[in-house]
């Protein structure tokens, strides 16, 4: 799988996400911290593919602090946030609850492979099965990630279309 599908993917679940958290907060006081520590990643990780994309097309090389922002703590902040989320939807809603838990847990996959394989090119040079294991874990993380987006989307829809009454 190529860095650049991948990292699209992510980026558009991460919009349909932002809007599935806006629309958790604006229903459950108790997910408002969580849903504000997603939206700081969701809005962190385009913004630091796009600063380190742009630095390092203009010094020449490769820009670390946006890169360690993009590749580690943006989607760590929407992995806790998620999963925050979905802890305070365990009792009231589980399936959305269930949806922003593998949006996150698919995130974290991400920064979990990329800090092995980034080791595992120091200490060994190019591996021969690291392109394999590299399509592996990025589409695993794709799949649980839209699973994940697609599981919390119909979790508030159908706790909206209970709760609404209608005209």
């Amino acid at each position: 799988m190529r860095w650049e599908i991948y990292i699209l993917a992510v980026m558009l679940a991460s919009l349909v996400v932002a809007v599935e958290t806006v629309y958790a907060m604006a229903d459950h006081r108790r997910a408002r911290t969580f849903g504000l520590i997603t939206l700081f990643g969701v809005v962190g990780f385009p913004v630091a593919v796009v600063v380190h994309n742009v630095v390092s097309a203009l010094l020449g090389s490769d820009e670390a602090v946006s890169f360690i922002v993009g590749a580690v703590i943006a989607p760590a902040a929407m992995t806790i946030g998620a999963l925050g989320v979905a802890f305070t939807f365990r009792t009231t809603n589980a399936i959305a609850g269930l949806g922003f838990a593998l949006f996150g847990l698919g995130l974290a996959i991400f920064p979990a492979y990329l800090v092995t394989a980034l080791t595992a090119t120091a200490v060994g040079g190019e591996l021969p099965a690291q392109e394999g294991f590299q399509t592996t874990m990025l589409f695993a993380s794709l799949i649980a990630i839209a699973a994940g987006v697609i599981a919390s989307a119909f979790g508030l829809a159908g706790a909206r279309a209970r709760v609404e009454p209608a005209i």
